[in-house]
């Protein structure tokens, strides 16, 4: 696994052996932001059509990597004192916890890291023009935001208040001494929330309560708690509260159910992904109910935290209870979560510009695999052998032709340049007065990246397969001997483990393709071929089952776009129609959306049909070579290789 594309393989990659405690409900097409139920060990995650840009791309890997950290490392056993705490407070300390769980994604998931980077990132700079078109009512949330930018190492794109600021300068001491603090550390996790309160009582120090008589010291004992009518302008309504509740009840009524039917702790890793028949209409209602305030960007709800807020506001009008601890109209928070609400934004942004770029096409893409292939030096001594002997001379003509059309070459009698001994002859004798020489720039190939993809499904067993191995394994050397950047991936599509229940249940969500993709990664751009080219003796063990070709090559189109390069270079190797099984879903009209896409955005696809046509209705009969003798095979393809790469000099 290298980028960790699908949901469940970034689950499992961060929350590890509890992820077996998790199940994932996929929720309604308005949502746009993941989010993790730590209480009721659930995570939701909303539907997007498939993404192509690698910044956005990383933006939503990100945030699935957030939420999923929050199942780690935020302790359950302090769920509960979290949702007790006073809203500034609470505001202060989910800040600093969400910087200590990216820390721990940053160790033991690295590649996740830098996508929680980009997601940071784009937060941060999304914010800043929120506040730039309308500063925060509220001091305090406007601190507290810039206290995370700047611990994140990010630039600070607003004008901070004269008090924010000096709310900033008052705690960055204080805010500093948690970036030490450890993911997986309980102890830890209480030292935060002592550094989180040693700042709230220094601000409370700075602007303490104004002391207006009897009256006005009820005012602030009421709003001590949070401010609750400012948090119900911000928040959530109180019948949206009442809504939550509602649904967080009928998850748990929902899950007692499946523990007494046998069923909770033992379900596996499909029906925690898929949900359990009729559990999924539940979990996503529930979602729906109390997304506001079921997590603070992850896994911290506020909600209970608000009604505790009232009660108590009620207990001192009924003389029950302690007094509330005064607060300053200064350190009273709005009840918005900004930086939440910026994340919101980016992600309606991708999800509308992906939308418009593929229409209908919404793959269930959460449990596709990205694979990179174990070496397999015994079968690949064949693959080896087999393209020398059939191949070897063909490959050997395109790299001389190749490095041919990229050498410089000098022209005679022109018009301008340098004087040419060889043309003075010419002139002499009148012949012609072009006596002068230049020199012509050779191709360049430096800047083009090329990705060979390969069908891997069962039509392709057999000979089919073992040509086109050996295929890839000619063009490998091929493009490194002239310095070609180039990836070889394999691909086939089988289907989900979990009935047509499942199916059912996933279709009525919008997916119109349902399934398992592998793609099979032989050698990636940033590898040195002669390092892992006994990779391709793999592709013969692997399992060989229908053919996803949209979805192949829209993930090997991505992955293309996303290589520094200036031209970008597509090879399709099929024998056949696209064909997803017994998935619901149209794969032919999907694959005609997709070339158009991603032609639109500059790439160049060709596609070599083995032994069919079937490639020209979908690629166009200018890019596509159909192969019927597969004796001839090396040299159809070697002639499509050449004439696409030196076509543009």
């Amino acid at each position: 696994m290298e980028r960790y594309t699908a949901t469940t393989a970034i689950a499992t990659a961060i929350i590890g052996r509890k992820f077996s405690k998790y199940r994932v409900a996929y929720i309604n097409p308005e949502q746009t932001c993941p989010a993790c139920d730590i209480g009721n060990k659930v995570l939701y995650i909303p539907q997007f059509a498939p993404i192509i840009n690698h910044k956005d791309d990383e933006i939503v890997r990100g945030f699935t990597a957030h939420e999923c950290a929050h199942a780690r490392y935020t302790p359950e056993e302090r769920f509960g004192d979290f949702q007790k705490m006073d809203s500034l407070t609470r505001n202060l300390v989910n800040a600093m916890e969400d910087e200590r769980i990216e820390r721990g994604v940053h160790q033991t998931v690295p590649v996740l890291g830098e996508a929680l980077d980009a997601l940071n990132a784009s937060a941060v700079e999304r914010l800043s023009r929120m506040f730039t078109a309308e500063p925060p009512q509220s001091p305090v949330d406007e601190a507290i935001m810039a206290l995370h930018a700047k611990s994140g190492g990010h630039v600070i794109g607003w004008h901070l208040s004269d008090t924010a600021k000096t709310l900033v300068e008052s705690a960055e001491a204080d805010y500093a001494k948690s970036r030490a603090l450890k993911a997986d550390s309980l102890k830890d996790y209480d030292k935060l929330v002592g550094i989180a309160s040693e700042i709230v009582a220094k601000w409370r120090k700075l602007f303490p309560p104004q002391q207006n008589g009897g009256q006005g010291n009820g005012q602030d004992q009421q709003d001590g708690h949070g401010d609750e009518q400012s948090q119900q302008n911000g928040g959530q309504s109180s019948q949206d509260q009442q809504s939550q509740q509602n649904g967080q009840q009928s998850g748990k009524q929902s899950s007692q159910q499946d523990q007494q039917n046998g069923q909770g702790g033992q379900q596996s890793q499909q029906d925690r992904q898929g949900g359990q028949d009729g559990e999924q209409s539940q979990d996503q209602q529930s979602q729906q109910d109390g997304q506001d305030g079921q997590d603070q960007q992850g896994g911290q709800g506020d909600e209970q935290s608000q009604q505790d807020g009232k009660q108590s506001s009620q207990d001192e009008r009924d003389g029950k209870g302690k007094p509330a601890e005064q607060t300053s109209d200064t350190l009273k928070t709005s009840g918005r979560n900004y930086l939440r609400e910026a994340i919101d934004e980016e992600l309606k942004r991708i999800k509308s510009e992906q939308s418009q770029q593929f229409g209908d096409y919404m793959p269930y893409d959460q449990e596709d695999v990205e694979r990179v292939m174990q070496p397999c030096p015994s079968e690949y001594e064949w693959v080896e052998e087999t393209a020398n002997r059939l191949m070897g001379r063909i490959a050997s003509e395109l790299q001389d032709a190749l490095l041919s059309t990229c050498r410089c070459r000098r022209r005679h009698y022109q018009e301008d340049g340098w004087l040419d001994d060889r043309a003075l002859v010419e002139l002499c004798k009148s012949l012609s007065e072009n006596v002068f020489a230049n020199k012509v720039k050779g191709a360049s190939l430096k800047s083009t990246a090329v990705t060979l993809l390969i069908d891997e499904s069962g039509s392709m067993t057999g000979t089919r397969l073992r040509n086109a191995i050996a295929l890839a394994n000619a063009f490998a050397e091929a493009m490194d001997y002239v310095g070609v950047k180039f990836e070889i991936i394999g691909h086939s599509f089988d289907d989900l483990r979990g009935g047509w229940k499942r199916y059912e249940q996933l279709r009525q969500l919008g997916y119109n393709r349902i399934g398992v993709l592998e793609n099979r990664i032989y050698k990636s751009f940033d590898e040195d071929f002669e390092q892992v080219k006994t990779r391709l003796g793999s592709s013969f063990g692997a399992r060989h089952a229908c053919t996803a070709d949209p979805d192949a090559v829209l993930y090997a189109c991505t992955r293309n776009l996303a290589s520094d390069a200036d031209r970008h270079i597509v090879l399709v190797l099929c024998d056949g129609q696209p064909e997803y099984g017994s998935s619901v879903g149209n794969p032919r009209e999907f694959l005609k959306q997709v070339i158009k896409t991603f032609t639109s955005l500059g790439v160049e696809l060709k596609a070599l049909g083995i032994q069919t046509d079937a490639p020209e209705r979908y690629y166009g009969k200018e890019n596509t070579v159909v192969v019927q003798d597969l004796s001839t095979i090396g040299d159809e393809f070697f002639q499509l290789v050449r004439e696409m790469l030196v076509q543009a000099e």
